[in-house]
């Protein structure tokens, strides 16, 4: 019973150091983009395409001493919509989604929210997908679908803060 004890005892550290470990293989990417969001007599759908965003990845990796060859995968793990300009809310918006494209690549959902309500900053749910491809062209563009269950009498200016996790392979495996 004390081999028992002192096996489970030494296994625990290790076990959580490689947790800590994979933590380690991680460096975020963090992009901001302002988009408008335009008036709509009525409310719908409507599909707003950002102008083409840089990613200023060399610059991350470069900061971080990593070489693009290392990185194993990357994902988005945070996106939030807020306003810009003023003190409105996003009650106007009843659902959105977010699809990644890049040129060649089919559009990809990263995130959506549905049944916004009135905030003035929403958090999207992120999808488990693997972006890599796009992020690595060191620029692409997001197709944000949005439904109104309200006309806007004047734009909406949004500001589209991102956060993508790189996942580095360890020892270059």
């Amino acid at each position: 019973m004390k081999k028992l004890f002192w096996s489970v005892l030494l296994i625990i550290p290790f076990m959580t150091g490689c947790d800590m470990l994979g933590e380690l293989t991680k460096i975020p990417l963090p992009i901001t983009q302002s988009i408008t969001i335009p008036a709509t007599p009525v409310p719908g759908s409507q599909t707003i395409e950002t102008p083409v965003i840089e990613t200023g990845l060399d610059s991350v990796l470069n900061a971080s001493g990593v070489s693009s060859d290392f990185i194993e995968g990357m994902k988005l793990s945070k996106m939030e919509f807020s306003i810009s300009n003023g003190s409105e809310d996003l009650s106007f918006l009843k659902d959105v989604n977010i699809y990644i494209s890049s040129t060649g690549k089919d559009d990809v959902k990263i995130a959506s929210a549905t049944g916004v309500g009135n905030v003035t900053e929403l958090k999207f749910t992120t999808q488990d997908v693997d972006v890599k491809n796009f992020i690595m062209g060191e620029s692409f563009k997001l197709k944000i679908e949005v439904s109104t269950d309200e006309a806007l009498s004047s734009a909406t200016e949004i500001q589209l803060d991102m956060i993508f996790i790189m996942d580095l392979k360890v020892l270059g495996m």
